[in-house]
């Protein structure tokens, strides 16, 4: 760890993944009038899929086709948005502005480049340097899944506050 990142608790480290989903979430139902963004702006709302892309240390943001979709967090992969076919309602440039805007406000820095493939185009991913003036630790290795039960209590305990 290097010495301008600070050890998240769990408490942090859920207030911290709230604090982007609400932000993001926020943005993107300022752009667009439609129903579906206010749903999606309901943080109680969250999906956290325990088997995907958990990560011990840090939070890293995951693209798809080149859109901001998911949170790499120590508890799973957190969805940010419905599926990425929704942007479609807002329009290429208005996202290209949001992901300017959220790579800046996050102080995000490339994990992993865009990956072209035969099953489609993942990433980039990102990860997540800062939040509300709290730095993140970095991003490090996948861990084993834990306990479904015991997610679906933590995934409870963010979408409550």
């Amino acid at each position: 760890m290097s010495d301008n990142t600070h050890t998240v608790c769990d408490n942090s480290y859920i207030d911290c993944v709230r604090n982007i989903v609400k932000w993001y979430t926020k943005e993107i139902s300022l752009m667009n009038s439609n129903d579906f963004y206010s749903e999606v702006a309901d943080i109680s709302k969250l999906e956290v899929n325990p088997y995907w892309h958990k990560v011990e240390n840090g939070i890293a943001i995951e693209f798809y086709y080149g859109l901001p979709l998911y949170l790499w967090t120590k508890y799973g992969r957190v969805r940010l948005i419905g599926s990425c076919t929704h942007y479609n309602l807002i329009g290429i440039n208005m996202i290209q502005d949001l992901t300017s805007r959220l790579i800046e406000k996050f102080s995000c820095t490339l994990l992993y480049p865009l990956e072209k493939r035969h099953d489609g185009d993942f990433g980039p991913v990102y990860q997540i340097g800062n939040v509300n003036g709290m730095n993140v630790d970095n991003v490090s290795g996948h861990v084993t899944r834990i306990d479904y039960q015991i997610n679906k209590a933590i995934l409870h305990k963010v979408s409550s506050g």
